[in-house]
């Protein structure tokens, strides 16, 4: 019987190491290799601080607070990349992988007397910690830094307290180690209430009241730059605190083991919401049977007696790492009114404190589990691990789907100048900022030649990383759908100067049309590869109304070198003659003498601002609005004037929805196109366009808007909705200015439809 037991675990321990071997290797690879350099909106916050303090102004130290982030420790971080590496990102994500592992070095020490095997106990947390679900924590630099340096500090905070809980006397070394590393897990991060509730746990499930006067020391030493924050309101974040939503806190806790990225509450029982309802039943349940309180002292034994039993140290220690997922979603739920994926770098803590609870059944202790609370436990644990074993096989994509539309750091800043309103697709899941605020912080991080902004004489550009910007136009029989996207059998090693060349199929007569707007840079070099030989393509190139250069393609590989340069006046047109599957279609750029960026006096135009889309055959169906057929929430109309409505905004988030039904089918429009005039003192500039599909789904396009004070015209491409072939649009409503109020007036002018030609 234990040869078998011991084979079993021998089993099983086998399979954990391959297990969390390939998964360290994939995210290892996704992070230093296959990932481009990704900026995110957090950074654009930070460049301005980074500067300042590298210029030597003190007063930049002032500035270091983003949002609930205090970050003094990652600011650190990035002025030390930026004057020594040039603020080289794949650095920051190698820190982001050897904090990790320092994370998971401690953890085993804490959990290892449930297991009594340090090989399994990291394997353990290897399969958890570098899970596929938390690919966005280490290629999201922000989320390495921040969340991987603040649960760091706040883990040696845990193992010094829980070193001065289990001893008879205190010792005033681990507890001053212990009020120093929850100051610095507080200056990493804004995990203050989350650390401190764990902490306390821990003290009351030891009876360790006198350890209170520490615990709230360290917490007031703590809350001290928060209430600076407060009290000087700079750079404080404009989150405010949300509805309480107990789906939003059940939507933070079930990212880890979610595979289905919906966060349709209860759709399915792999999303978010159920994962997370699975996590808090699953904890309630060893609450109530065997884990409310620890073990009681046996009469005349002493404490350091009761401190060597098996899983004595252990288990408040796993239920302390419960309370800070727990508590951290919570807080998280309460301030942030959408769920980002790079937060299960804080939440994981419940579901690692939830697994070594479980293990406990399994491994000798002095309290007696019967063979049913065993056979329960392997259940629920066999139940979690099928659920994180399909979360990483269904998310076997996403790194694919994260790539595809998330460019280089270079690339974002490229077509920012020219397409801002629409970069919310390439920036990296954050708050879409102000255009004068990211032009600004482009120009210093050009100025200091950091790498990640970095200019080259001459790059390849793919184009597949411009589909999803407005100069690409899709003409096909099926209208976009012409054109699809195949996923790679093999991932590809992307440097950080050329974006990832992705597959796609084009089907028989659909064509291409492809207009390069940089206005500092000429296309040289057109290349085509593809993987069907013969391959009939047709490359046209165009340029003041004529055809100046035309040719056909029978082989995989098409290559033309253009006698005169392509420039913003020229649209490249690519026809497939029949279905084919695309490799490679990449241009080689050549910048224009003297041309640069930096320093320019003036905002660049938006190419979707006061330029009207191009398409062949178009027509405009303008929609008529007027009392009967619209209705206002937190907007009053004030005045109107040729086709101009002036509104007063009373409330957050004002809207204007149109009564009228549309009726028609989504797949013959191919922009909404309205007037706007927005004041200067918006907070946030942003736009946001709702559609109704089938007269129940709601579509959402949240957009940059000028924050000129000047009246513009903006363009707002459909493909952005990817609905549906068949759907129906039945609705329409334009929130002008998107969660802000303002005491100036806002204008709304004409709203039209671009649709195709064809007969609805």
């Amino acid at each position: 019987m234990s040869f078998s037991r011991n084979r079993l675990r021998n089993l099983v321990v086998a399979i954990l190491g391959l297990v969390a071997t390939l998964q360290f290797l994939r995210i290892s690879q996704e992070a230093l290799f296959n990932s481009s350099e990704v900026i995110s909106d957090d950074y654009f916050e930070w460049i301005p601080t980074v500067d300042a303090i590298l210029s030597g102004n003190l007063k930049g130290w002032t500035d270091c607070a983003y949002g609930s982030h205090v970050a003094v420790v990652p600011l650190l971080v990035w002025i030390l990349n930026a004057k020594l590496l040039h603020w080289n990102l794949f650095a920051e994500r190698l820190l982001g992988l050897l904090v990790t592992l320092a994370k998971i070095a401690i953890t085993s020490k804490l959990m290892l007397p449930i297991t009594r095997s340090s090989v399994l106990t990291v394997l353990l947390l290897l399969t958890i910690c570098f899970s596929s679900t938390q690919v966005t924590v280490f290629v999201y630099p922000v989320a390495s830094t921040v969340f991987g340096l603040a649960t760091l500090f706040f883990l040696i905070g845990l193992s010094q307290l829980n070193s001065a809980c289990t001893k008879t006397s205190d010792s005033r070394a681990e507890q001053v180690r212990f009020i120093l590393t929850s100051f610095l897990s507080c200056l990493s991060a804004g995990i203050l209430i989350p650390a401190f509730c764990s902490y306390f746990t821990l003290i009351f499930i030891h009876r360790r009241f006198s350890l209170l006067k520490c615990w709230l020391l360290a917490a007031s030493v703590s809350a001290l730059p928060y209430t600076a924050v407060l009290m000087s309101f700079k750079k404080a974040s404009s989150n405010s605190l949300s509805t309480f939503n107990p789906v939003r806190i059940l939507d933070m806790l079930g990212i880890l083991t979610a595979s289905d990225l919906s966060q349709i509450s209860l759709k399915s029982f792999w999303t978010y919401t159920s994962q997370g309802l699975l996590g808090v039943v699953v904890a309630g349940y060893i609450a109530l049977i065997f884990l409310v309180r620890t073990n009681p002292k046996p009469s005349g034994q002493s404490p350091p007696e009761q401190d060597s039993l098996p899983n004595g140290k252990a288990e408040p220690l796993a239920i302390s790492l419960i309370v800070f997922g727990l508590s951290s979603a919570i807080v998280l739920g309460a301030f942030r009114n959408a769920v980002a994926q790079w937060h299960v770098a804080l939440t994981s803590f419940f579901w690692i404190g939830l697994v070594f609870l479980l293990l406990k059944a399994w491994f000798p202790g002095p309290r007696r589990i019967t063979q049913q609370k065993k056979l329960l436990c392997t259940a629920i644990l066999t139940l979690i691990s099928v659920c994180l074993l399909k979360a990483n096989l269904n998310l076997a994509p996403y790194d694919y789907t994260y790539r595809a539309r998330s460019g280089s750091a270079q690339t974002f800043v490229e077509q920012y100048r020219i397409t801002p309103t629409y970069n919310f697709q390439f920036l990296n899941g954050g708050e879409l900022l102000s255009i004068s605020k990211i032009y600004k912080a482009i120009s210093i991080a050009e100025r200091n030649n950091w790498i990640t902004f970095r200019r080259t004489p001459s790059k390849f550009r793919s184009l597949q990383s411009c589909f999803f910007q407005p100069e690409v136009v899709i003409d096909g029989k099926d209208g976009n759908s012409g054109l699809s996207w195949v996923k790679n059998k093999q991932n590809k090693q992307i440097s950080p100067v050329c974006p990832e060349k992705l597959r796609f199929a084009i089907s028989e007569g659909t064509s291409i049309y492809w207009r390069p707007l940089e206005p500092n840079y000429n296309i040289r070099r057109l290349e085509i590869k593809a993987e069907d030989n013969p391959t009939l393509l047709q490359l046209e190139i165009f340029g003041d109304r004529r055809v100046l250069k035309q040719t056909t393609s029978k082989s995989k590989t098409l290559r033309l070198d253009l006698d005169e340069p392509a420039n913003s006046k020229t649209t490249i047109k690519v026809t497939a003659l029949k279905k084919c599957l695309i490799d490679e279609m990449f241009v080689l750029l050549q910048p224009h003498k003297g041309a640069y960026y930096a320093g320019a006096s003036a905002l660049p135009l938006p190419n979707n601002v006061d330029r009207p889309i191009q398409y062949d055959n178009h027509q405009v169906k303008r929609i008529e609005i007027n009392r009967e057929n619209y209705e206002l929430e937190n907007l009053i109309q004030l005045n109107e004037s040729d086709g101009i409505k002036t509104f007063k905004v009373t409330g957050s988030g004002p809207k204007l929805i149109l009564k009228n039904s549309l009726a028609l089918p989504f797949s013959r429009i191919q922009c909404i196109r309205y007037t706007l005039k927005v004041p200067k003192s918006l907070v946030v500039p942003r736009s946001c366009i709702h559609i109704v599909l089938n007269g129940y789904e709601l579509k959402t396009m949240a957009t940059a808007v000028l924050e000129d004070g000047l009246r513009h015209t903006y363009d707002f491409d459909t493909k952005f909705f990817q609905p549906a072939p068949e759907s129906i649009i039945t609705g329409l409503q334009i929130m002008p200015i998107f969660v802000d109020n303002t005491s100036a007036p806002i204008e709304l002018g004409n709203v039209e439809l671009v649709c195709s030609k064809e007969k609805f």
